[in-house]
């Protein structure tokens, strides 16, 4: 009897263990997704300054670019206009027997296209950077899906222009019910590992398709791979095959949260030297959105 008694207070302390270190996980995941949280707040608002601040003189460029451009055209109608009644003497240069005007006009329009392109492209960066700072937000709304998609991208050209090829295949134009930033860190969390992932020339395959009552967000790269081992390590807290500070271990593990948060699923598939492929499905619409996985 009394060994009974020994067997069963000895199996009330492995589960009073097993309660403890469960409940010690727990903590230490509610602890994370609190920073990241708070980090992620506070990104967002960095960020949202970040692109008031560039409008204004972005703005400038962009409303003065069209009264340049129509002066540019003037002059050169009136050069035209009077060409024959320039008499330019014995000026010579090296490169011509007689001055160009069109050459410098030419030389000009090219300046004004330049600085036109310049600054249509820091406007869409500073759209694209006050849209992903709506992460702060936290406001459940319609989101599209491959507005997402290439937002982020173009935050990540970094990493990827010049070097990556990204195909993509929408074919998924309808909303999803969801917190826009959040979706939109997901993105980033799995587009920047598929970047890094590749170490010289590569490509990225993007797809939305519908799939069942819902969508499914595939990201493929040609990267080095995931290891068989670690595969099911993936979503785990703090693991990480990465260098600090490349990597945390938090990125793909706060984006299965997310997508568990808005009632969807994750799953990952990798091949070592053909790359990885995720798969993200969420749900056409929003029933109710709980922590808890679909």
């Amino acid at each position: 009897e009394r060994t009974d008694q020994l067997n069963r207070r000895n199996a009330e302390l492995g589960r009073a263990y097993q309660e403890k270190d469960a409940a010690f996980e727990e903590l230490k995941t509610t602890q994370m997704q609190m920073v990241q949280q708070e980090r992620m707040a506070t990104l967002g608002q960095l960020l949202a300054g970040i692109a008031h601040e560039i409008n204004n003189p972005v703005n400038y460029m962009v409303n003065a670019i069209r009264p340049l451009q129509n002066n540019v055209e003037r002059i050169d109608a009136l050069l035209r206009e009077h060409e024959e009644m320039l008499d330019f003497g014995d000026v010579e240069d090296s490169f011509s027997p007689r001055p160009s005007f069109q050459r410098v006009m030419d030389d000009i329009q090219q300046s004004v296209d330049l600085i036109r392109a310049g600054a249509d492209r820091t406007a869409r960066i500073v759209q694209n950077l006050r849209t992903f700072s709506r992460s702060a937000e936290g406001e459940v709304r319609d989101v599209y899906l491959g507005e997402g998609l290439d937002v982020t991208l173009s935050l990540l050209n970094h990493l990827i222009r010049g070097r990556i090829e990204v195909i993509k295949d929408y074919d998924y134009p309808g909303p999803v019910q969801g917190v826009q930033g959040e979706l939109n860190q997901v993105f980033m969390n799995l587009l920047s590992n598929a970047a890094q992932s590749i170490s010289g020339q590569g490509t990225i395959h993007l797809s939305l398709k519908p799939a069942r009552e819902g969508v499914l967000v595939r990201v493929q790269d040609s990267g080095c791979g995931i290891p068989e081992a670690n595969l099911h390590r993936v979503f785990e807290p703090f693991f990480t095959t990465k260098d600090v500070p490349v990597g945390t271990g938090l990125g793909l593990s706060i984006s299965q949260n997310i997508v568990a948060k808005h009632s969807g699923h994750i799953q990952c598939a990798s091949e070592v030297g053909r790359g990885t492929v995720f798969e993200v499905w969420l749900p056409a619409t929003q029933g109710q959105r709980s922590g808890d996985a679909a």
